[in-house]
């Protein structure tokens, strides 16, 4: 598995501290099924058989975003296209203040309310908060997937009454690897997955970076079927650092799959580099 640090928060937390500085088909809780004895191939097979694909994905978003004591509420439109471009637009008030458009190698982002925009790279975000951000695993965050998630990778597993539950480290060596400076320069990063049973897709994602005691979880509460497809209607983030805490709950509606949409972004005259 390539272990890489806790950053997922770190862009959409970017994203909306640029900003701050300036159709359902069904609705409800999808009863995923009951767990049942799986071996661990048997358990790997079915989560890798039932990850979400996809071509195009859109959707709107009530964001709530909360840094400490501030806090923010606004509208997301999204767009993804597998494997190849995030587009979002951030609204209050039926305002447009921002959009951002996320490749594999690039991110552009526009301030509408300062006239600023933003060009880079990774490379830059991961300097600036010394992390290893990748578009991939936005990408499985925002879907359903389970984030940086190797189906041949080698995983411990344990019984739960209500999920399937892999690691990357077992019961025993957890307890010790938040203490043990040997654990934690072996495998620095642990990913802890609680899978739904019958559907196989994520009910929470937890990720800790043991070099700074950094922890990110992900909660997938609500499911929803969207063209026959299973895609989450909400999810909450919750990040922790020494001395920080953040907190995002994304709340879906009007999702659809699979139908062509185009990804349109440009950057006013006028408008100043941020730097």
């Amino acid at each position: 598995m390539n272990n890489r640090p806790f950053s997922l928060f770190i862009l959409i937390a970017t994203l909306a501290s640029f900003y701050f500085a300036s159709c359902k088909n069904s609705k409800g809780i999808i009863r995923h099924g009951k767990v049942e004895n799986l071996s661990t191939a048997k358990l790997l097979d079915s989560i890798s058989k039932h990850c979400f694909s996809f071509e195009y994905f859109t959707t709107r978003i009530a964001t709530d975003v909360s840094f400490g004591d501030n806090s923010k509420s606004f509208k997301t439109h999204l767009k993804i296209r597998t494997d190849s471009a995030i587009w979002m637009t951030f609204t209050v008030a039926s305002f447009v203040g921002a959009n951002a458009l996320i490749t594999t190698d690039s991110m552009k982002f526009v301030n509408k309310m300062d006239k600023e925009y933003f060009l880079g790279t990774f490379d830059y975000i991961n300097a600036m908060f010394n992390t290893e951000l990748d578009y991939f695993m936005l990408q499985d965050l925002l879907v359903g997937n389970l984030i940086n998630f190797d189906p041949t990778a080698k995983y411990k597993t344990k019984e739960d009454t209500s999920y399937y539950f892999i690691s990357t480290v077992g019961k025993r060596k957890l307890k010790k690897a938040f203490d043990n400076e040997r654990i934690q320069k072996k495998e620095p990063f642990i990913y802890r997955y609680w899978i739904n049973p019958g559907s196989f897709r994520p009910a929470r994602t937890i990720i800790n970076d043991l070099s700074d005691t950094t922890e990110l979880q992900v909660d997938y509460l609500e499911y929803e079927m969207s063209d026959s497809l299973l895609v989450p209607s909400l999810i909450h983030i919750n990040a922790s650092a020494p001395g920080k805490k953040a907190h995002i709950e994304l709340k879906f509606s009007r999702t659809k799959v699979n139908e062509f949409t185009e990804f349109p972004f440009k950057i006013p005259e006028g408008y100043e580099k941020m730097e």
